[in-house]
């Protein structure tokens, strides 16, 4: 959690490579494992030792506090001097040299955010004025853009270290080709051939979803997968829209692109999250484009472009390391500005929420606002010492998503390849993998199906089947669950916070990591999937934020 969060705690102390009988160096650069080692920032230190983080919720303090004091031994960049910092990136400080160990990315190039200091044009290459060849005078202008930034304010070296890095972006077509989806009727048929021919496990020992999904509505909702699903409505639903594919870095970047019949509507990227897809936005779409033929006025009108995040739906599966959350931040301005959206804002929850906070962070002079359902905020030590209702209710919903619901992401954060095996050979594995999450993360009575029905739960899971997606979309864990929290928003921010989402942040936490909140709304009803399960409600809280901001 604290790495999910962002809560300035460190991983706890991983086994040396004596320990794990590997022969491996654990602090190498180039130890896959070693990368969620990376959490550890040069503030960490200074944090935790005051604070200790002592409280009496004894679950916050099991989640986050006992990590404050593993901050002992940070792990280096590989040359045993200064600390290997998330993103993938090594700084060299005293040596004026920035190198960076992501895969395909080039070593000597620069990786600041600042864009008053370095220009990127319209295919993401580098512009004219960027400094290439000469090291130090990358970090020099990294260095002096922060503090520009600041009103002229020294930064800390913790403060320029969390911001996203800045990369330069590989060629790159600038096409934009129009889309279809299409399943074929074989893939239909081998689907529902492995439905029926799934050997199931034994029934669970317990008559409550304490253990996972039960065995007997399993086999009901994969019943009705094989026998009563039409997958070919959702596909006509999904083709009433348009579609495009455009390649970004080598990466195959599927989005749905609605404009409105408003044409002064403004632009607006969607992003959904695991185990989501653009099927949660399915209900929202029409009344977010065209607000006049649903009770709203034309000044509420989006231009809706709605992504499939790398290695999920129909996008491009990364063929190599580095493609997280910053790098997606980056991918989507690119996309809105090729799709001619010089000026748009940003909306997300979950992963989409993660990159959407990377859009307002690394605000490379195109977004103007962003809106999440799910902001990401720790507790401060003064907020814990005089907890209000909600916060004493969300420590405890923290709590008990560490005990009991957050096996899923330390499997994927580590081995997602291993998962993968498993949902992409197996029908009914998929499914329950994230029909599970239906049951835990909606607003229901204690069935899923009082949130969602299943046309609507197996409408996104046949999405996960269909492109083989289960082993792909795990890996954003492995790349990026280190980088969920961290780093500050300057630009204009609208929260709407759901009473069953994963993590309920005050507004007094959310303020210290987004700076410019214009609007906050705490909702009666909803949970982590707000746009699926409360459509127009999601859709007014959409209107009302970006009328503010």
């Amino acid at each position: 959690l604290a790495l999910r969060y962002g809560w300035h705690a460190p991983l706890p102390q991983r086994r040396s490579a004596t320990d794990r009988g590997d022969g491996a160096d654990d602090h190498s650069a180039d130890d896959p494992d070693a990368r969620l080692g990376r959490f550890c920032r040069p503030d960490d230190r200074e944090q935790a030792e005051p604070h200790g983080v002592e409280s009496d919720n004894e679950p916050f303090e099991r989640c986050i506090g006992s990590r404050y004091k593993q901050c002992g031994d940070r792990r280096t960049s590989g040359d045993g001097e200064q600390p290997a910092f998330p993103h993938g990136n090594r700084w060299k400080v005293g040596d004026e040299n920035v190198t960076n160990d992501t895969a395909g990315q080039s070593g000597d190039q620069p990786e600041g955010d600042d864009a008053d200091e370095i220009e990127i044009s319209s295919d993401g290459k580098p512009g004219a004025g960027q400094c290439e060849d000469e090291d130090a005078e990358i970090v020099e202008d990294r260095h002096e853009g922060a503090v520009e930034r600041h009103g002229g304010a020294e930064p800390t070296p913790a403060e320029i270290a969390v911001r996203p890095p800045r990369r330069e972006h590989g060629p790159m077509s600038d096409a934009i080709r129009p889309f279809t989806i299409s399943v074929s009727d074989d893939e239909i048929a081998d689907l529902r051939d492995r439905l029926a021919r799934t050997r199931w496990a034994d029934p669970e020992p317990v008559d409550d979803w304490s253990q996972g999904i039960p065995l007997a509505y399993t086999r009901e909702l994969c019943a009705y997968w094989a026998e009563s699903y039409d997958w070919r409505r959702f596909e006509a639903e999904l083709n009433a829209y348009d579609h495009l594919l455009t390649e970004i870095d080598g990466v195959d970047i599927h989005a749905m692109h609605i404009r409105s019949p408003h044409e002064d509507a403004t632009p607006m990227v969607l992003t959904h999250g695991w185990p989501g897809s653009v099927a949660e936005f399915m209900g929202v779409i029409d009344p977010l484009t065209n607000p006049t033929a649903h009770v709203g006025s034309a000044d509420d009108a989006f231009h809706l472009v709605i992504p499939s995040l790398p290695g999920y739906g129909w996008s491009g599966k990364p063929a190599e390391t580095g493609k997280g959350v910053g790098w997606i931040a980056e991918a989507w301005n690119t996309l809105m500005v090729r799709l001619g959206y010089d000026s748009y804002v940003a909306q997300g929850g979950d992963w989409g929420g993660a990159v959407t906070t990377y859009i307002g962070m690394q605000n490379l002079g195109n977004v103007r606002a962003i809106h999440t359902n799910m902001p990401v905020a720790g507790p401060t030590p003064e907020s814990l010492e005089n907890p209000t209702e909600q916060e004493q209710s969300a420590l405890a919903a923290l709590g008990h998503y560490d005990k009991w619901d957050s096996g899923y992401s330390k499997q994927q954060s580590t081995r997602p390849q291993t998962l993968g095996y498993g949902l992409v050979d197996s029908a009914a594995g998929q499914a329950a993998w994230i029909a599970e999450k239906m049951w835990a993360w909606t607003d229901n009575e204690g069935h899923p199906e009082d949130a969602l029905i299943k046309d609507q739960m197996l409408d996104n899971i046949s999405i996960y089947w269909f492109t083989g997606s289960g082993a792909s979309s795990a890996r954003l864990y492995w790349e990026s669950f280190a980088d969920f929290g961290g780093g500050s928003v300057e630009v204009p921010t609208g929260c709407s916070i759901f009473p069953k989402e994963i993590i309920r942040c005050s507004r007094r936490w959310a303020e210290k990591r987004y700076t410019n909140i214009g609007y906050w709304n705490e909702l009666d009803a909803g949970g982590h999937f707000a746009a699926w399960e409360q459509p127009a409600v999601f859709v007014n809280e959409i209107r009302a934020a970006f009328r503010i901001l």
